[in-house]
């Protein structure tokens, strides 16, 4: 499938992102997605969780999560192994923001929120959010 193409000209901004620079399918910035592997490149873009005002979308948030916990509608998102413990951190703070993330360890976790809790105690990183 051919890459679509920038929605704008683009320029690098200090941090590295790409200014003006739109997802083709999600007409969202990079800042809006969990992990962006390169900022020029939407491609690299993957687990939008943010909407285009920058606020949490609880409607997406937990598809994100999933995707890299299990799987999303049968797929697991394609990312570096070792960035998804970083995505996870990210993923769990925005869910703390919109108050779905208290970081209660339990034994059977009923929620997407509750496993990353549980896997983020495993990698050591639960206090990170």
């Amino acid at each position: 499938m051919p890459e679509a193409p920038l929605e704008t000209t683009t320029h690098c901004s200090q941090d590295g992102q790409v200014d003006g620079l739109l997802h083709p399918r999600y007409k969202l910035t990079a800042q809006c997605f969990a992990y962006v592997g390169n900022a020029a490149n939407t491609r690299s873009w993957k687990l939008p969780y943010r909407t285009e005002a920058g606020a949490i979308d609880l409607r997406r948030l937990p598809g994100a999560i999933n995707a890299v916990l299990k799987s999303y509608r049968g797929v697991r998102v394609d990312i570096p192994e070792a960035a998804i413990p970083d995505v996870l951190v990210r993923l769990a703070r925005a869910a703390k923001i919109a108050g779905r993330f208290d970081g209660t360890l339990r034994d059977e976790p009923a929620n997407c929120y509750e496993l990353l809790a549980v896997i983020l105690a495993q990698e050591g990183r639960l206090s990170e959010v």
